[in-house]
Order: structure tokens, then C-alpha cells, then sequence
């Protein structure tokens, strides 16, 4: 049927009066080639809908109608072509409204906080609302965009989430001549207060108990009527917050980033240590996890220690800030690197004795369950970040790579088995490690999420400054193969060679990762493919340790691209989609894994998901040409391709986290802990 009516559409002539009911209906069946068509011509809307004329009263239908389906999908395409072309903008509105009951738009409850705000803002400002008149009449457009307006309200404030809360927040700043947004805001912060427990701290119950005022006892009638006659004056030149409830002024003292989701309970405070390698990311992804986690759980309410190598004082006080308290190692003369975390000894904790101790795969996880199992008797918590199996093979520096990846995966998997609860550092891992011992153990495995970087999301990209068309690509190339250098270089070559460029705009690829020590540098060139044919595209740069060197990079690259063979995760992917920037990442990577999972999917739509995630298995010209397709298609409208990359990182902030990964372990950790019993310790 819908094969027949696609023939059909395909054969219409402009102001066939078959065409709107047919794409209509075969949009809100899900018909793949009408979705694909209409998400099409929300990009190009002048390049046609069959024989229709390109633009016209055809494509509006679509439109509309695949928001009222899919608002998740559609959603990124219509505030894309909301900024270029905002009189169709209003009439794909005008379309959606008037196929909906008045007072219901249901599209509203699939959009986040975040484009509700941004769309009532919109609305406000280019839709005014309705003159009042005099006796009945038709409803306007006016009247329903104004019905809509009430619904966004409505539904941000019933939604009681600290996210909407902020929504609200944003609203009354956006449109201060909207005075009673003020009481809005109250409205929603009253909500989120109602749905959300949380404990006190003392300052917020010292808050709470100042809010009730001493109240006299009233000696007649008359003096009350006077009393509230004054109040009532004295009301009308008070802030809104002035006059709230008690309750009200709770939720008013209330600090919105401790709030935690409705859906989740308290946590209870849990001693917690982890043992890493060290507290900055000079060695890369597992420090920048450890690090963030230790800050999340000491946020929840946890007391986290982390034990160190040698810890400089500067990074003592940045812990110590974050309320983690950062202890080093002992020092000895014939002991080195990682061998010193066996040289803690509970005296430094004096006073202390942690519930739990956490390590990190092979690098820390032995120390970790020596200190978890012989010094305290205390269950160990396992962080697996890599998958040997799969990259060994792929790193040119590893003799007998095959054989190398199974002797690692054994070593791994035996510190599974000996661990009371492994967390696989995204999906991939954990669906590897889940198929490995869930058959063969009773330790359980989860999975945590990482959450986006905190720095990082407060930029904000400012396109009217001039800006360079730059692919970023940050990785060690010791391993160069592994993390896809060679693919990343043909790429360029093929984005200036395969497409005319202006010459203010012919894009370049940042490598960031080389040894600068001579010997090595010349080895590592020497490994990655086509890197001579691409030096005059390349800006090679050494490795940085140095967090900041590192996040100027993201914040300046125009795209980033994560081509890697193999991937456990690709934190250094998702701080660029953190700060709003591009992304391109292996689809054998974690990060792809979670992008394309049913909520982050359903968050930022399939058609966001799909772009990010590109192949590297296949006909190396084919995998080639695709990379630099989608680079092109980034780096030839940046206006575009940046305002998408924002709406991914606002729909991504409520599910991706670093809150809600700390809340998350924390009640996973209860499933080893809750029972308070005695720990059975093997292996001693």
C-alpha cells in the first residue's frame, strides 16, 4: 500500500490535490523513504517534493506532520530551517497547530527543557499575542500559538525537574518585559520541591526554620483586618520571593545542583577509595574518569579517598576543593611507577577505613584488590576501559599482537572474577565483559556512563568572529594505526582534493599526540599511512598533558574526528560534544555505542546519531570517501552543522551527566553493600 502510494506521489504534477493527503499520510505511517524525503527538504527545500513546486503547500504537510510523529527526529531540521527561513518556520507551525486539538500539542512532551525554553522564547518574540475583541469568533493562529505558549508552561513546571526549573529561569531572563514569569519560576521550583527529597544540609534547614516569621497573637478582629490590610499593601512593592511560603522558601534555598532526580533516591554515604595512577590526565582517559567520578560521589555525599603515585600539592588542593582528600604513595628506592601503589599502608588513613576500594583495570586493579582484600577485608569495585582483544592487534608497537590481546584478556578477566563488581566504562565494554562472566561468575557486571565535561560546557561558539575550517584529531601515536591516523590523513587529502575550496577556507587536520623526542617522532610518521601525502594539510603538535592545551584545541577545531579501529570509549570525543563542537567517531567505538542506544537516540534523533557515527571496516576508498563526505558537510556550513552540535549537547546534558553516572554507581554499589555483611575474601 504505502510502496503504491509513494508510485503515486511520485507521479503527481504541482496543485495535485492527491499530493498533500498521500505524503501526509505516508509520514505519519513512518514510510522510511517519506521521513527520509521530508528531513531531506528541511535542509533544501527548494530542490523539490517529486514534481511539486519546491517549497510549497506539499512539503509544509510533511513537515508537520512528521513533528507531530517523530518531534525528536524533526525537531534539530525545524530550528535549522527556523534561523534561514523563519516565514516557512511559521507555517510548518501554522500546519502542526491546526491538526491539533486546541490545548493539546503533543510534540511538546517529547522536546527537552531545554527547546522548550528556546522555542516559547521564539514564539514570544515573532508571534505576538492575540488582540483582544470584542464577542466570539473563529480561533485565530494567534489565539493557538498562544494555547501553545500555555502548554510549553504548563508542562515545563508539571515536569518538577531541576532542568526545568532552569528552563523557567531562562525564560523570565530571555523576556523580562514578562513580568509574571517571575511567579512562574516559583511555580516551577514549588514543583520540583514536591517531587524531588533530598536531605537538608544544616545551612538549608537553618534556612527553612528562618523562614517562619514570628507572628503576634492577634488581640481583635479589627487588628487583624488592619494587619492584613498592611500586608497586602506592603505585598504589592515585595520581590516575588518575598512572599513565599515557608515551603516556598525551602525550595527557594535549595541549591538546583545537588538536586537529584526524581527517579533516584538519596544515596547513602559511603567511605569510597580509589586507587589510581595519578589526579591530572597527563596518561589520558582512565585519570580524567577517575578524577570526575571521585569529584561526583563526593558531591552525592560520599567520603572519597584516592590514592595516587606522588601527587603535587596543587592537585591536593584542587581535590581538596572538591571535598576528595588526595593521599600519595611511600616512596622507595627500588620500587617504581604503579609497583608503589602496593606500599600504601592503612596508617595513612588513620581513622579512616574505607567500605570499598576502586580500581582501574590492569593499570591499578591488582593494587586496588590487594588493598580491598588483605589490608581492610573490604569488597573491591573493578573499572574496565579497554578491550584488549580488540586493539592489541592494531597497535604496531605490540610483538605478536593476537596472542599479546589474549594474554591481556586473561589477566583482565581474572581480575573480574576476583572482584565483587566489575562497571564496564560504557556499552560496548559492558556488553564484551557482561558476556564473558555473567555466564561463568556470580559478580555482577553494570555499565556507567561518563558524563560530559563541566569546563567544557560553558562554551559557547561565536561564529561571527573568522574561523579556520579545522579537523581536530587528539590521540598518542605510539599506537597510530589503533586510533586511525592513517584514515584521518587520506581524509584531508581527499576534503582538498575532491571539493574546491576558497583559499581562506581550505580545511586543515590538527594531529595532537606526537612524541616529541626525535626518535620516536620520526617512528611514529614512519607508521601512519599517507602521512607524507597529507603533510601540506597537516598541523602536527605534540602530546599534551596539560588539560587547557588540550580543551583550546576542542574549543578552536571546527570538527572533531575520532577515527580510531578500535575504541573502548572516546572520552576525547565526547568533551567536543561538550562544548558544542562537530563530532565525527568510529563506529566501533563505546561513545557510537551510546550515541546510537534508544534514549541518547531518542534525545538527540536518529538523524544526529547517524551523522556522528561513521564506519572503519570496509574498502579502505570507500570508509575514506565517507569520512571526507561528512567532514565536507561540516566544514561547508558551519552555521548549520554548529547549531546541531548545540542542540545535541543541550538534549545530551540531562542524560549524560557526571550526577547522574556518581548517582547511578551509588545504588549500584548498595547491591554489594546494602547487606552489611561480612565480606568473604578469597585468594589471600
Amino acid at each position: 500500500m504505502n510502496n503504491l502510494l509513494w508510485q503515486v506521489l511520485s507521479q503527481t504534477e504541482a496543485g495535485d490535490f492527491r499530493a498533500k493527503p498521500i505524503i501526509r499520510f505516508l509520514v505519519q505511517e513512518s514510510y522510511a523513504p517519506a521521513t527520509q524525503l521530508t528531513i531531506d527538504l528541511f535542509s533544501h527545500p527548494d530542490s523539490g517534493l517529486g514534481n511539486q513546486i519546491a517549497g510549497g503547500e506539499e512539503f509544509i504537510v510533511a513537515a508537520a506532520s512528521l513533528i507531530q510523529r517523530d518531534a525528536t527526529l524533526a525537531w534539530p531540521y525545524f530550528c535549522d530551517l527556523r534561523e534561514r527561513d523563519e516565514k516557512l518556520a511559521i507555517e510548518i507551525l501554522r500546519a502542526t497547530l491546526e491538526t491539533t486539538s486546541f490545548g493539546e500539542a503533543a510534540f511538546v512532551r517529547y522536546l527537552s527543557e531545554a527547546q522548550l525554553a528556546e522555542l516559547y522564547v521564539w514564539l514570544f518574540r515573532h508571534i505576538p499575542p492575540p488582540a483582544e475583541r470584542e464577542g466570539g469568533g473563529w480561533l485565530r493562529f494567534e489565539d493557538n500559538v498562544e494555547q501553545l505558549r500555555n502548554v510549553i508552561l504548563n508542562n515545563l513546571i508539571s515536569r518538577g525537574t531541576a532542568e526545568a526549573v532552569a528552563a523557567v529561569q531562562e525564560l523570565a531572563s530571555k523576556i523580562p518585559e514578562a513580568e509574571w514569569l517571575k511567579w512562574r519560576v516559583i511555580d516551577a521550583k514549588r514543583e520540583l520541591a514536591a517531587n524531588t527529597w533530598k536531605r537538608l544540609d544544616p545551612s538549608e534547614i537553618i534556612a527553612v526554620v528562618a523562614s517562619f516569621r514570628p507572628m503576634p497573637t492577634v488581640r481583635s478582629t479589627k487588628e487583624a483586618v488592619r494587619r492584613a490590610v498592611a500586608f497586602q499593601e506592603a505585598s504589592e512593592t515585595l520581590p516575588p520571593d518575598a512572599l513565599l511560603t515557608s515551603l516556598d522558601r525551602a525550595a527557594e534555598t535549595l541549591d538546583l545542583s545537588t538536586i537529584k532526580p526524581t527517579t533516584e533516591v538519596a544515596v547513602k554515604p559511603r567511605r569510597i577509595m580509589t586507587v589510581a595512577t595519578e589526579w591530572s590526565s597527563a596518561h589520558g582517559g582512565l585519570s580524567t574518569l577517575n578524577r570526575e567520578l571521585c569529584i561526583a560521589l563526593a558531591a552525592a555525599g560520599h567520603s572519597v579517598v584516592c590514592l595516587v603515585i606522588e601527587p603535587a600539592q596543587r592537585e591536593i588542593d584542587d581535590a581538596k576543593a572538591a571535598r576528595v582528600r588526595l593521599i600519595g604513595c611511600p616512596s622507595d628506592p627500588a620500587i617504581e611507577g604503579t609497583g608503589r601503589l602496593l606500599l600504601f599502608h592503612p596508617s595513612q588513613l588513620a581513622g579512616y577505613t574505607p567500605e570499598v576500594v576502586i580500581g582501574h583495570d590492569h593499570i591499578t586493579g591488582s593494587a586496588a584488590q590487594h588493598i580491598a582484600h588483605r589490608l581492610y577485608g573490604v569488597p573491591n569495585v573493578h573499572f574496565v576501559h579497554t578491550l584488549p582483544e580488540e586493539i592489541e592487534i592494531y597497535k604496531s608497537r605490540s610483538e605478536n599482537g593476537m596472542l599479546r590481546g589474549a594474554e591481556k584478556a586473561e589477566v583482565q578477566y581474572r581480575q573480574c572474577l576476583s572482584a565483587q563488581l566489575v562497571v564496564g566504562v560504557g556499552p560496548r565494554i559492558h556488553h564484551e565483559m557482561s558476556t564473558k562472566i555473567t555466564p561463568n561468575s556470580d559478580v555482577p557486571v553494570v555499565v556507567i556512563r561518563p558524563g560530559l565535561d563541566r569546563r567544557l560546557l560553558e562554551y559557547e561558539v561565536d561564529l561571527s568572529k573568522p574561523r579556520r575550517p579545522q579537523c581536530l584529531f587528539l590521540a598518542r601515536l605510539e599506537d597510530g594505526e589503533l586510533k586511525g591516523a592513517g584514515l584521518a590523513c587520506q581524509m584531508i587529502c581527499s576534503l582538498n582534493t575532491n571539493w574546491s575550496w576558497p583559499v581562506a577556507s581550505r580545511p586543515r587536520l590538527i594531529v595532537r599526540g606526537f612524541n616529541p623526542a626525535p626518535e620516536k617522532f620520526e617512528k611514529e610518521i614512519a607508521a601512519i599511512g599517507g602521512f607524507k601525502e597529507a603533510i601540506q594539510y597537516l598541523i602536527p603538535r605534540p602530546f599534551a598533558a596539560d588539560a587547557e592545551t588540550v580543551a583550546g584545541d576542542i574549543r578552536s577545531a571546527s570538527a572533531i574526528i575520532m577515527p580510531s579501529k578500535r575504541e573502548g570509549f572516546g572520552l576525547t570525543a565526547l568533551e567536543g560534544i561538550s562544548a558544542g563542537i562537530p563530532v565525527i567517531v568510529s563506529s566501533e567505538s563505546g561513545l557510537a555505542w551510546l550515541l546510537l542506544e534508544s534514549d541518547v537516540q531518542a534525545a538527540i534523533g536518529t538523524a544526529t546519531a547517524d551523522a556522528c557515527v561513521a564506519d572503519v571496516d570496509g574498502k579502505s576508498e570507500d570508509i575514506c570517501k565517507d569520512w571526507a563526505t561528512r567532514a565536507q558537510t561540516i566544514l561547508s556550513d558551519p552555521t548549520k552543522a554548529f547549531s546541531q552540535a548545540k542542540q545535541m549537547r543541550r538534549a545530551l546534558i540531562p542524560l549524560l551527566s557526571w550526577e547522574k553516572a556518581a548517582l547511578k554507581f551509588s545504588n549500584d554499589l548498595e547491591s554489594i553493600l546494602g547487606t552489611d555483611t561480612e565480606l568473604a575474601v578469597g585468594g589471600n
